[in-house]
Order: C-alpha cells, then structure tokens, then sequence
C-alpha cells in the first residue's frame, strides 16, 4: 500500500509496467471506482491525505516518452464542469505532496467560483517537474519552448480524454506558449494567447484582485505608510508589488528564486530598489510571515 513515503517515480513505474496511459480514481454512487486494480495503492493513498474531501475524481495520464505523469484533479461538479489551472512545479519526489496540492487546489477552485457567482466546478491540473523529466526531456534548460510544446500537447492528449469535465488554464510555471501547445489537441483549455482568441495571462487581474482586498480590508484608498509582506514576486506577486509601492506601501518581499537566481534577483532590486527582501531559503520558508507589519499578502 502506498504511504506519504512513496513517490512520484514509483507510479510512473506502476504505470510503465501495467502499460496504462489513461487511469482514474472517481466517485460513483458514495465509493471510489477505479479504472485499473494496479492503481488500488493510489486511490488508498488518497482517501489517506487530509486534504481528500469528497473528491469526485483524480484523473491521470501517462506518455512513455516523458517521465512525469499528468493529473487533473475535480472536486465538484455541481454548478458546472470543473475549471482551474495547470501547475508545472517540482515536488522533489513526493507523490502525496502532488496529490495533496491538486486536491487542496480543486477544492479551492469549487469555492471561488462559487462565490463568484460562476458557472464553473472546481479543478486543478499539475504536471510535476520530475528530476528525471529535466534531465531526459529538457536536458536541464525548462525554458526550452520546442520541448515545453511537446510536453504541453501530450497534456492536451490527456485532458481531451475527459471529454470537457476539467477545463485547464495557466498558473505556476505554466505560460500562454503552453496553452497554445494543449490547444493544439483539445479545446478545453483557456488563457490562450490574444491572438488565439484567447483571455491571455490572467495574473496581472489577480493581482488587481489581491490589491483592491488590501484597500476594502483598510476601508482607504491610501497606502501610504502601510507595511505589507508579499510571499512570492512572481506572476501574480510581482504586478502586486508594482501597485503597492506605487500607492506609497513600504513592501517586504520572499521569493524561493531569490535564492537561486541571481539574475531574477538583479532584476528585481533593478525595478524596486525599496522593496525589502526576506530570507526563504531552507528553515526560513515562513519568515515572511512572523514579521511585524499590517497586512500579509
């Protein structure tokens, strides 16, 4: 039986060895249904994890020529066919942390669309950056956009196998490129590129989201003198940024690249030379967030 020490590569071997590109774990009549009895380790690992909710399906493809494996995540259905965007991130090796985030996610997603009045469920997508995926299929270099495509079209192969029931979209690591490359082999896919038809890259209006919160939560407009910690400066984080110092708030910013990447990190200073930048390297993850300021973004 699967535990919380089992990992992503394993699955990839179940699935390589019992030659399944297309398998499931969904809900059916109150019980769990599986598409193959090889992945009864897979649906005991997540009926385990906290963050499992009544799920009413995991979902999951495979394509030999990439060492990963494809997920799309719907938690419910109920006031449409599920909607919410693909993550392209690494999870070192850990499988039940891919799980938990797609199921914490799509459940996320159910509740926001609600909220907001749409006809949308709630769904996630994940695509974890396995060692091995970087090393075999981009030879180090994730920017590589030929690669990315074929990596992204295989995604679109798996995500029309669900005929509609999760429409996919961009979130981290994931561009308007890559929604081009699953277009290409499905329809059910938006923030495509303008040129396309498309919405494009949604973050700029999350984070005109996030900054009209900060303002409804003070009840002003103004910002001057205020402090607030921003944990991430990327698509999202990073237009927040520019609105806060530009409204006159002192920002503290943490960011993993930071720590890795020096030319994001010239950058940044380059474009705010008064945002203060907190440590999020490891033990410092949640600096950010024991700092005495008035508001946590």
């Amino acid at each position: 039986v699967m535990t919380k020490n089992n990992s992503i590569k394993e699955l990839i071997g179940i699935l390589r060895n019992s030659n399944i590109n297309f398998g499931y774990v969904v809900r059916r009549n109150g019980e769990l249904i599986l598409s193959n009895e090889n992945l009864e380790p897979l649906k005991e690992l997540i009926i385990g994890l906290e963050d499992f909710d009544g799920h009413e399906g995991v979902f999951l493809g495979f394509d030999p020529a990439f060492p990963t494996v494809f997920f799309a995540f719907v938690h419910n259905t109920n006031r449409g066919l599920s909607q919410g965007g693909l993550r392209f991130m690494e999870y070192g090796d850990d499988l039940a942390a891919v799980l938990s985030d797609g199921l914490r996610l799509s459940q996320g997603m159910s509740r926001k669309n609600a909220v907001s009045g749409l006809g949308w469920g709630g769904g996630k997508g994940v695509i974890p950056v396995t060692k091995e995926l970087l090393e075999e299929t981009f030879v180090g270099n994730i920017k590589d956009q030929s690669k990315r495509d074929q990596l992204f079209a295989a995604y679109g192969k798996f995500v029309a196998k669900l005929n509609g029931v999760y429409y996919t979209a961009a979130d981290i690591g994931t561009y308007g490129a890559d929604m081009k490359a699953i277009l290409s082999n499905n329809r059910f896919v938006t923030c495509i590129p303008p040129e396309l038809g498309g919405s494009g890259d949604p973050s700029p209006h999350t984070a005109e989201g996030v900054f009209r919160a900060i303002k409804t939560v003070l009840g002003k407009d103004d910002l001057n003198g205020l402090s607030v910690a921003v944990q991430g400066a990327g698509k999202v984080g990073k237009p927040l940024i520019k609105k806060l110092t530009d409204a006159g708030a002192k920002v503290f910013v943490s960011e993993i690249a930071f720590e890795t990447n020096e030319d994001f990190l010239k950058d940044f200073r380059q474009e705010f030379p008064e945002a203060e930048i907190v440590p999020s390297g490891k033990g410092h993850e949640n600096d950010i967030l024991g700092l005495d300021i008035d508001i946590i973004a």
